[in-house]
């Protein structure tokens, strides 16, 4: 079995002349927020990763499931791997791609396919920090593959947020069903997420450094859980691009050397190897023996960010400020409406005070953005009893195309797309995930 490392989450399996891909993304993502990093030539992938037999696609995310790269890279000969969701979403978009080969898999049930054994691993918790959510979208998923001729198990986590007692409980069903142990696994080494780089109130150097190495010890800390005898990481990786590119050097992503510290801290209690491969690296292993092949960490520098602060958001294009500003204040109405709805269903009880900070443009002056007082406001009243309030600072065209369905919200979010003032400095995770059910 060799397992190759791309970037992010994008990950090649191969056995003889089987090729399995997971989660295929190469150039943008979350409406033009994110670029794949390290930036490849598409077409030197897909010379070597043409018409794979498999496709295992984790959640609906774009920097997952990216239809630009599945149009590159998949035939209609790809079969399509993917959780059995009960709302059936990423099963349709993947066939209005005009894919329609699509293995629907139950939670925790191996599946044979050619020298492959298949298992996925579903969402058990909606943030490994154990914050309260009363939402719990049942969105990410994680994929056990054994190689059939060798015995030999690979455990890709993806962004599934596991928490510390979830990933034992994988590593007990792997030694339990599979009478075996997990010989290689990846896990993400950072957030991929807005905090702390699209937060210009907090000493975002000293929170991006701090939580660079909580993220460092979670790693070691999932792989120990895991019991895996070599690991390397994967998930959560990407750059911002766009006007906000600069944004990049707040992005709490520890580095190899960063992880390899902890590692050694943790020693002798965990007997792990970890590798870096991420960018073309390699991984060979087989019944009698071990091959790795590592690459040297790219590190973010000035002449990507020339490249890339000249991509345009897809939002750019939606309107004027008027235009959009006309659109939202027909729109927020009925989308109000649709969050209490949801609210209500959900018996959500409190729901903090939300204002939107409505910008014709923010610029961007050494990676801060200028928030001056030239703005519309939008504000969701709270529900219950809540001291927390977001005031959230974006451009009208990301708003007009949240409320359409144009934009999905969590990937404006996510995508660096916001900038965001909380009252107490708090991550209020209910009340960020019913924002997605703002909308018409």
């Amino acid at each position: 079995m060799i397992i190759q490392h791309f970037s992010n989450s994008f990950i090649s399996v191969s056995s003889g002349e089987e090729l399995i891909l997971c989660d295929p993304w190469l150039g943008l993502a979350c409406h033009g927020g994110w670029h794949s990093f390290p930036i490849l030539d598409p077409k030197v992938i897909s010379s070597k990763l043409a018409d794979p037999a498999l496709v295992y696609i984790s959640h609906l995310h774009t920097d997952h499931f990216s239809p630009a790269t599945l149009k590159l890279l998949a035939s209609t000969n790809t079969s399509f791997l993917i959780k059995k969701f009960h709302d059936h979403k990423l099963r349709n978009a993947i066939r209005s791609l005009g894919f329609t080969k699509i293995i629907e898999l139950d939670p925790f049930s191996p599946t044979k396919i050619g020298n492959f054994e298949f298992t996925i691993v579903p969402q058990a918790e909606s943030n490994t920090s154990g914050l309260s959510d009363d939402i719990n979208f049942d969105l990410d998923t994680s994929l056990i593959i054994r190689e059939i001729s060798s015995n030999k198990i690979f455990f890709n986590k993806v962004d599934n947020p596991l928490s510390i007692s979830s990933l034992k409980a994988v590593r007990e069903f792997v030694e339990s069903r599979m009478d075996s142990e997990i010989d290689i696994a990846c896990v993400g080494s950072g957030a991929a997420s807005e905090f702390p780089q699209c937060f210009p109130e907090i000493n975002r150097e000293s929170v991006c450094n701090d939580y660079s190495l909580v993220s460092a010890h979670r790693y070691v800390e999932s792989v120990d859980a895991l019991g895996a005898r070599i690991s390397f990481p994967a998930g959560g990786r990407y750059a911002i691009s766009g006007r906000f590119c600069s944004l990049n050097r707040y992005v709490a992503q520890p580095s190899p050397a960063l992880i390899a510290d902890v590692y050694a801290k943790w020693r002798p209690k965990i007997d792990s190897s970890f590798v870096h491969i991420e960018g073309g690296g390699s991984i060979t292993i087989d019944k009698h023996s071990l091959e790795l092949n590592p690459k040297k960490f790219m590190e973010w520098q000035d002449q990507f960010g020339r490249y890339l602060s000249k991509i345009p958001y897809d939002y750019e294009s939606f309107g004027s400020f008027r235009e959009n500003m006309a659109a939202i204040n027909e729109a927020f109405p009925i989308a109000r409406q649709n969050l209490e709805r949801a609210l209500q269903m959900k018996k959500i009880e409190s729901f903090a005070h939300i204002s939107f900070k409505i910008h014709e443009s923010i610029s961007m002056d050494d990676a801060t953005p200028a928030l001056d007082d030239l703005y519309a406001s939008i504000d969701l009243e709270p529900k219950g009893y809540t001291n927390n309030s977001i005031e959230i600072h974006l451009e009208s065209g990301a708003l007009r195309g949240i409320l359409d369905r144009r934009l999905i919200m969590n990937q404006v979010f996510s995508g660096s797309l916001t900038f965001q003032i909380r009252k107490p400095e708090v991550y209020d995770v209910t009340s960020v995930f019913a924002l997605n059910y703002l909308h018409l």
